[in-house]
């Protein structure tokens, strides 16, 4: 329930009618949402965004809350497909991931994660695609703002494709709660 301030990205209809937000690597477009209210550290929190990459030559910022190594946390699609959810303290950090080749361009995708307690889980349509798992002490706290489409310094990983929709958690969704908002949102979007 934050509006974040628009650098860039355009809205792009499609066929269903729905407008989503596409980015350009190339600018890079971003979106900056102050959310004080995302700023999780000992609780259990989850997120799931509805992804289309244009280009995978390089990894993808889809959200970072913070910035690695010093705190929050980041989500990202690297180059090979796989999906990352990383959990930030000073000069630490840890990562979750699925295995190579989870996702790839030009396919509409349902990205999520589940963090609870040290565990983090990973869904893509709703099934866990977790390979390897880390041990995840809790983030550290702070004090910046939510970046859709790009790492902290809004220029590192930019987005490149659309992103339609996302939400953010502050419980543990469960693999039935990520298989249902993946039901519920991807007809939305052309093929499931």
């Amino acid at each position: 329930h934050t509006n974040g301030v628009v650098t860039g990205a355009t809205w792009a209809q499609l066929p269903s009618g729905l407008w989503v937000k596409d980015f350009n690597s190339a600018t890079p477009d971003y979106v900056v949402v102050t959310c004080p209210q995302l700023n999780f550290t000992t609780e259990d929190f989850s997120g799931i965004f509805r992804i289309y990459i244009d280009n995978l030559v390089a990894s993808r910022c889809i959200l970072e809350r913070g910035t690695i190594t010093a705190d929050g946390y980041t989500f990202v699609v690297a180059a090979n497909g796989i999906i990352y959810l990383y959990t930030s303290q000073a000069a630490a950090e840890q990562h979750t991931i699925s295995n190579v080749l989870s996702i790839g361009a030009t396919t509409w995708y349902t990205l999520g994660w589940t963090r609870a307690g040290n565990s983090v889980r990973l869904y893509r349509d709703g099934v866990d695609v977790t390979f390897t798992p880390a041990v995840h002490v809790n983030p550290a706290t702070s004090a910046r703002t939510a970046k859709i489409g790009v790492r902290d310094n809004l220029t590192t990983q930019p987005f490149d494709g659309k992103i339609g929709f996302q939400r953010i958690f502050n419980y543990a969704l469960t693999p039935g709660e990520h298989r249902n908002w993946h039901n519920k949102i991807s007809y939305l979007y052309g093929a499931v």
